[in-house]
């Protein structure tokens, strides 16, 4: 017997009869697959569109960043997935990851979170500020590690948008002990002066000190 109408509605809206049993396994499915869309929700985009430019002048490649293996960049190009070797390449796009030391800076834990996103839809990213500088932010994205990031341009969202470079707060290096041990006339002559100038631009806490 067929359901009144009006009833044997599932959540997405697609009738149950009870009457084929084929119909109700699809109807099951497709409320299955509703709801599990309703509970996990839309995932976050990451989208980064990076250009490089071959130093020897003669290639240039454009592709999705999708991450830096064995220190090579992991491109999604028309063509494939293809590697460059940053020594070998120049980045010449908005978005451009980053490779080596990061600046020592620390941005307020309250005002970390940041979603940059282009008209073009090329950049569409959520991650955390780590530094800000007058024309770029740098932002650790997840899944793609650090990247920089023309601000002009883009739409942001989130509180690391009206993070200024005022509100950066430098942090110190860690001031390594450095042992020395020669005879007497090689730490108190030209050595000394040179080591505590190096002490003095690497950490200005520094000292120099005689452990004998």
């Amino acid at each position: 017997m067929d359901q009144p109408a009006g009833r044997g509605l599932d959540k997405c809206g697609y009738r149950m009869t009870g009457r084929r049993f084929l119909s109700s396994v699809i109807a099951g499915i497709l409320g299955a697959t509703c709801a599990a869309l309703m509970t996990i929700g839309p995932l976050a985009a990451q989208t980064v569109d990076v250009t490089f430019r071959a130093k020897t002048g003669d290639l240039t490649v454009s592709g999705l960043f999708k991450d830096l293996v064995d220190e090579a960049y992991l491109l999604s190009t028309q063509a494939g997935d293809i590697t460059l070797v940053p020594s070998d390449v120049t980045c010449t796009s908005r978005a451009c990851p980053v490779m080596g030391p990061l600046p020592r800076q620390k941005v307020p834990d309250q005002m970390r979170r940041i979603s940059p996103k282009s008209l073009d839809r090329q950049i569409e990213i959520e991650g955390e500020l780590l530094g800000v500088s007058d024309e770029q932010w740098l932002i650790a994205v997840p899944g793609l590690g650090a990247l920089s990031f023309e601000r002009r341009g883009l739409r942001c969202s989130g509180p690391g948008c009206l993070v200024t470079a005022a509100m950066i707060v430098p942090v110190a290096p860690i001031a390594k002990p450095l042992q020395i041990v020669g005879p007497h006339d090689l730490t108190e002559g030209m050595l000394a002066v040179l080591l505590k100038n190096y002490a003095a631009d690497v950490a200005p806490q520094a000292e120099m000190r005689r452990l004998s």
